[in-house]
């Protein structure tokens, strides 16, 4: 089994925060035997262009992350606070922690494609690890949501230079309309993201500094 290894700050969080993560998952309705991890966390571990603050957790649809919520008796808000957290956003199916020097994300949805992910042990704790395709997809449909931030065309970038095939498996799951949406959304939001780049987009590997 991988032993996984996330870039800091993403690290440090998820030291400090894996047996409180583990302890929710067992608050759900329906608990699968692990979170799933990917975002931008997990492609600057495979490719080492980046730093990563973020720390995106998902488990699938139906598994009720809602009962993570205070008024349900769930302890994430509580036990995060404990562990530093400044801020704990929670809803039905989304949360959110913040912390000083990053976040977690944690989202119930079905990786789209459903296969790909391998097991991986982070810290001591079994986890799934999205495929580069998933997680390739899931910045494509927040294009399509037009939330991009720049981090994600900047990963998008590497992976054509990077990771062709998993990028093209993730763009050959939209249609032609969805593509163009995708394209109007980037185009018109050029100077944000270009700003963004530039104030944002720390730690980047002076090999992949022309991306950005």
């Amino acid at each position: 089994m991988e032993l996984l290894r996330l870039p800091e700050p993403a690290a440090g969080i998820w030291k400090r925060t894996a047996e409180a993560l583990h302890k929710a998952l067992a608050q759900t309705r329906n608990a699968p035997p692990r979170w799933s991890i990917g975002g931008g966390t997990i492609l600057a571990e495979r490719w080492q262009h980046r730093g990563s603050a973020d720390i995106d957790l998902t488990a699938p649809a139906g598994t009720g992350i809602d009962r993570l919520n205070t008024r349900s008796g769930g302890t994430l808000e509580a036990d995060m606070k404990a562990l530093g957290a400044g801020l704990v956003s929670t809803g039905r199916t989304r949360h959110q922690v913040m912390f000083k020097e990053g976040s977690i994300d944690i989202a119930e949805l079905d990786a789209r494609p459903a296969t790909g992910a391998t097991k991986a042990v982070a810290e001591g704790y079994e986890i799934d690890v999205k495929s580069t395709t998933q997680i390739l997809r899931g910045k494509l449909e927040r294009a399509l949501r037009q939330e991009s931030p720049a981090r994600d065309l900047f990963d998008i970038a590497v992976a054509h230079h990077t990771d062709p095939d998993a990028l093209a498996h993730a763009a050959n799951m939209l249609d032609e309309e969805e593509v163009r949406h995708i394209k109007a959304h980037w185009k018109t939001n050029s100077h944000r993201l270009e700003q963004e780049a530039s104030d944002k987009l720390a730690d980047i590997n002076p090999e992949y500094c022309g991306f950005r």
